[in-house]
């Protein structure tokens, strides 16, 4: 029960808070050519309401999206047939199974197809939304609305830039994971530069608190 709600912690606050925190830090170090890691630790008092509920309401959607894998798995099995072969203590019992699953697999991979399509496009239509929360200081919706307003103009254009993105972190990953470590803030930096060409460097003020709201909305 506690590592549950030790890892619904880190999913839903923790990582959430410092995601934030590390936008700050770039978009200070962008535009003032200064590091402040103190703003690393500023995610968790900048719209953090907003910034969490982000985060949850993207993750409700994605969930959403393994719909189609959930129902293509689940007609894969007969499940009275199912349940008696688990109580059987017959050892072909688990051969019985694994037929039982190659004889759907088809249905299975056409459901895996579509909930990672589904996956990847709420992930793309979405991509900005965090950077909207933390620096236009605007409502978990509005910048969803707008992060999907922007992307869709695009999609493609930013459907490529992130799969570039990934296929970096993979490399990373394969680096025995330690490469990570160098390409996600790779992928944060290059994704920050995009929003601020994209937004952030057509705010006329210096205040961008006050004025990137407006903007973002009107994207």
């Amino acid at each position: 029960m506690i590592p549950f709600i030790g890892g619904m912690a880190n999913n839903v606050v923790l990582s959430p808070a410092l995601g934030a925190g590390l936008i700050l830090f770039v978009h200070h170090n962008y535009t003032s050519n200064q590091s402040d890691f103190s703003l690393i630790f500023k995610g968790f008092s900048t719209n953090f309401g907003h910034v969490v509920l982000l985060n949850i309401l993207v993750g409700l959607i994605t969930i959403l999206c393994l719909i189609p894998f959930g129902i293509s798995f689940a007609s894969a099995f007969d499940f009275s047939r199912l349940m008696g072969i688990v109580g059987n203590d017959d050892p072909r019992a688990i051969i019985e199974i694994v037929q039982m699953l190659l004889g759907s697999i088809g249905d299975i991979l056409i459901g895996v197809f579509i909930s990672t399509l589904g996956i990847i496009a709420v992930t793309t239509f979405y991509c900005l939304s965090n950077f909207f929360v933390v620096l236009g200081g605007v409502s978990a919706i509005d910048a969803m609305k707008a992060s999907f307003g922007i992307v869709k103009r695009s999609f493609f254009k930013f459907l490529g830039f992130f799969i570039v993105l990934g296929l970096i972190n993979a490399l990373g990953i394969l680096c025995l994971g330690i490469g990570v470590l160098v390409t996600m803030p790779i992928t944060l930096v290059a994704t920050y530069a995009m929003v601020y060409h994209l937004v952030i460097s057509k705010v006329e003020s210096d205040n961008v608190g006050n004025t990137f709201n407006q903007d973002v909305l009107d994207a």
